[in-house]
């Protein structure tokens, strides 16, 4: 049987959105690996509507799987994408709306028509998000011609509410189009549609023909809760729930933002069951922006803990062989196989790969240079796949070639994580603190290496002045960069909660290269 040159394998992306546009569905449908623990099922069900996990878990390919499955004429399928879709623009008209429409709207907060819970949303985003997403749906059911709801006097009203904030064109990423200093300009047409009842609840001035935009707002979530339910299915998929790092003023903003759309999301999800609505709300959640959030004060944790699952691809116990890790490696291969007219290998790792790499078995030896994400594996074949020069097996040598740039990039994506919590400054004394460091080390070592590099690099010595060792190596451990070695390794994408101070540490074995690493000479202390 013809076997596939190495070169003509698509591993795909490290993005899952990027990959399905340029090898197109059925090559991601063909690769994809639905892990057991995506429990999909409950997603399609609306018993779950949160995906947590941290980067590069495969949270997106999640969504696109749906997207794609779920893209039929009776559905309608909404992907939104929080990071490229709402640029800072688009977030400071959420803020400065909110702002307005507080102060326009304080002297009625005593009203008694007004609940407990209304009142703290209009304080809020909640509200905000929530009449977008509600119009998305609309205007997309309406786009398509599908009647997902009755047309009965409620969806009238409704529809001419939307129409009233959002706009009668149709664009669909607008998220406040026409509201200004918290209220919103009506055209003749539009509030000559208004009924009586409606005026009243949206504040109608009828000189300056304007509405309050919070109570339009507020507006548009009772009268969805009112609709009757007719023909199809509504999944609205939210990804790149993520946080702003180029200043401390845009990652708090962002953490407001992003605690009230997952509180909407909630909130919308709970009010479509009531109602037996088939409209499902998804998003997708970095475990760092809910660890952020909490810490920032807001409550959270009950509906992640309720409508959340976890993913992660580390096995505690069994076989590694059966690692759905490797499991993507084999869909890949045998998808591009099929996309290059070739007969599908059934052992694709006799077929492609040398049993050994450095004395360890070729799928162990992968595992054990990833941190248990999807994305370190796609990053490692695509690398290792660059080296092929006529090899007609992924050998020793291909993966000794592309280990340095594999090591270089994954420290940059690190970084990335670490910018949520250290300067530039900071950035650049960590990495000299690490550059050369001698393995295995102990807590005592790096005290030690803290005070004599701190005498020749003045940004060490104020990192260290100002941070805690016992908390710099808790949070290296955190993000995978350091571990306890010995009897076993120790490692937070081991599933292991914690690190022992006390016991000897190293370097996760993919970042030795970009470090350049010591063995150490004499007995660890």
């Amino acid at each position: 049987m013809a076997k596939l040159e190495l070169g003509k394998i698509s591993f795909g992306k490290t993005d899952a959105f990027n990959e399905l546009i340029e090898f197109g569905t059925d090559y991601f449908l063909n690769s994809f690996v639905n892990n057991d623990k995506y429990r999909l099922p409950d997603f399609l069900t609306g018993n779950k509507c949160f995906i947590c996990g941290k980067k590069g878990t495969g949270k997106t390919a999640f969504l696109r799987y749906l997207e794609c499955t779920l893209d039929k004429p009776e559905n309608i399928v909404i992907p939104i994408r929080f990071k490229s879709d709402f640029d800072d623009l688009d977030k400071e008209q959420i803020i400065d709306a909110s702002k307005s429409g507080n102060q326009d709207d304080s002297a009625g907060q005593n009203d008694s028509s007004y609940t407990t819970r209304d009142i703290i949303s209009m304080k809020s985003y909640v509200l905000m998000w929530e009449a977008f997403l509600i119009n998305r749906i609309i205007s997309e059911a309406k786009e398509k011609e599908l009647p997902l709801f009755c047309a009965d006097e409620n969806y009238r009203d409704l529809n001419t509410v939307l129409m009233s904030v959002f706009g009668e064109k149709k664009e669909r990423r607008i998220i406040l189009p026409k509201v200004k200093k918290g209220t919103v300009e009506l055209s003749a047409g539009l509030s000559s549609k208004l009924s009586a009842s409606l005026k009243l609840e949206l504040d109608f001035d009828q000189k300056s023909n304007k509405i309050s935009y919070l109570k339009a707002a507020k507006a548009v979530v009772r009268l969805f809760t009112k609709l009757q339910s007719n023909i199809g299915s509504a999944y609205v998929l939210v990804d790149e729930l993520e946080l702003s790092v180029r200043s401390k003023d845009s990652h708090n903003k962002d953490i407001m933002l992003v605690r009230d759309l997952i509180l909407a999301i909630d909130e919308l999800n709970r009010a479509c069951k009531i109602q037996r609505f088939n409209v499902h709300f998804i998003a997708s959640i970095r475990s760092e922006v809910i660890n952020s959030v909490i810490s920032a004060g807001f409550e959270i944790n009950k509906p992640i803990e309720d409508y959340g699952i976890t993913i992660n691809w580390f096995q505690k116990g069994g076989d590694y062989l059966d690692n759905p890790l490797l499991k993507i490696i084999e869909n890949k291969i045998r998808a591009s196989e099929t996309l290059n007219g070739c007969e599908q290998t059934e052992n694709v790792w006799e077929a492609y790969f040398d049993n050994t790499v450095h004395d360890t078995e070729v799928r162990k030896y992968i595992l054990n240079n990833s941190w248990y994400r999807p994305r370190d594996v796609i990053r490692l074949m695509t690398l290792l796949q660059n080296q092929s020069s006529g090899e007609s097996k992924f050998n020793q040598q291909m993966f000794d070639r592309a280990q340095q740039e594999y090591s270089n990039r994954m420290w940059n994506e690190l970084s990335e994580e670490l910018r949520l919590a250290y300067s530039q400054e900071d950035l650049e004394a960590i990495k000299t603190f690490f550059y050369k460091i001698e393995l295995p080390f102990t807590f005592s070592y790096l005290n030690e290496r803290a005070n004599a590099l701190g005498e020749i690099y003045p940004n060490i010595k104020r990192f260290f002045e100002k941070v805690a060792m016992a908390n710099f190596a808790t949070k290296m451990f955190e993000l995978g960069i350091i571990g306890n070695t010995g009897e076993r390794m120790v490692f937070s994408f081991l599933d292991y909660d914690g690190i022992s101070l006390l016991e000897p540490m190293v370097l996760h074995t993919p970042l030795r290269n970009y470090f350049a690493v010591q063995s150490r000479k004499k007995e660890t202390r």
